[in-house]
């Protein structure tokens, strides 16, 4: 406030220097000692105005160019007061209890107020009435941006986007996205990694926004990098290969029943070895991905009491199937891993995880 605002000009001289010595003057003081330092500063002068005169009625410039002080900042009190009071008791939308939106303080007005009884309003405190303002606005209207506050008129519309190969057909908004007007460099890269996805691209969670947009760019001049179907006709939900449960089922063909008991030494018997060669042959290297899973293991991140197992049949082939609760790292939510591993203890690919 005291460097100067809309409401409220900087004082003459009156710089980040002097204005820290001073907050430390008012962060200790009491109201009645802010009042007098508030008198301390309307003996000071505000920046002068170009083309008003000098002295006490304003500033500008003096003859020969010369500049000359502004007037002497006498109101500086009671517009540093106005200003405090706009500030603290401002008019926002909020909703009520009922749901609908009102016309509101953004503090609680303070009771009883400091004010004469006469002028004991809101609009007293602010110097104008909101409500007046906003009589012939639909506060609800003005909430949900159909109009807009300051001018009441409707807010103006953009047409929807297009199909590019059926005009008539609208799309919602962002659902184009044309690199030729807006280079993927200048897209938040999540949305760049999806639409990639959805072509048959996959990235690593530590390929920068760089890297991203430069393969996107790259696809986006390939005429064959068409969005992938898979047969039921929908696009792949994200780089992780999956199975439909529909092609799982127990041993007798009854409804799959996970069991806890017994499944520790069940991966001990039934999964085969997993030594570094095979590590090397099958994970991902490099990154921290060893060191990452290692970690989650040590931490607990694995909650091995869900550790569950059962007996199953996948696509007519005798498997097990293993099911923990994991928690990510630095993350809330738990993830559900799902290993399965034919009669020989191999990983069926595209069954590791669901």
């Amino acid at each position: 406030m005291f460097l100067g605002n809309d409401y409220v000009p900087r004082l003459l001289s009156n710089g980040p220097v002097k204005v820290a010595k001073f907050m430390e003057r008012w962060i200790l003081a009491s109201d009645a000692d802010k009042s007098e330092l508030l008198q301390e500063l309307g003996v000071m002068r505000y920046p002068p105005v170009r083309g008003q005169g000098g002295g006490d009625e304003g500033g500008g410039v003096g003859g020969a160019g010369k500049r000359v002080h502004g007037k002497v900042a006498s109101d500086y009190a009671e517009r540093f007061r106005e200003a405090t009071r706009l500030m603290e008791f401002a008019p926002v939308l909020r909703l009520s209890p009922g749901g609908s939106a009102i016309l509101a303080p953004l503090n609680p007005l303070p009771l009883p107020l400091p004010l004469p009884s006469e002028a004991s309003e809101w609009s007293a405190l602010i110097g104008f009435n909101p409500s007046t303002d906003f009589a012939t606005m639909d506060i609800g209207d003005v909430r949900s941006l159909r109009i807009w506050a300051r001018t009441g008129r409707p807010l103006l519309s953009p047409p929807p986007p297009c199909l590019p190969e059926d005009s008539s057909i609208t799309l919602p908004f962002g659902a184009l996205i044309n690199f030729s007007k807006i280079p993927p460099i200048y897209l938040p890269r999540q949305l760049l990694v999806q639409w990639a996805e959805l072509r048959g691209e996959t990235f690593i969670n530590a390929s920068t926004h760089e890297h991203v947009a430069a393969v996107v760019l790259r696809m986006f001049k390939d005429p064959s990098k068409k969005i992938v179907k898979h047969d039921h006709g929908e696009s792949p939900p994200s780089s992780s290969a999956f199975e439909n449960w529909g092609v799982v089922s127990s041993a007798d063909g009854s409804p799959v029943s996970m069991e806890r008991d017994g499944s520790i030494p069940a991966v001990r018997e039934k999964v085969g070895k997993i030594d570094m060669e095979y590590i090397a042959t099958n994970c991902a290297t490099g990154n921290g991905v060893r060191q990452r899973a290692e970690t989650r293991v040590l931490s607990g991140h694995y909650d091995l009491t869900t550790l569950s197992h059962s007996p199953v049949t996948v696509k007519g082939v005798s498997a097990w199937l293993f099911h923990v609760k994991c928690k990510p790292s630095m993350k809330s939510n738990l993830y559900d891993v799902w290993i399965c591993v034919n009669s020989e203890g191999d990983m069926i690919e595209g069954m590791a995880f669901w």
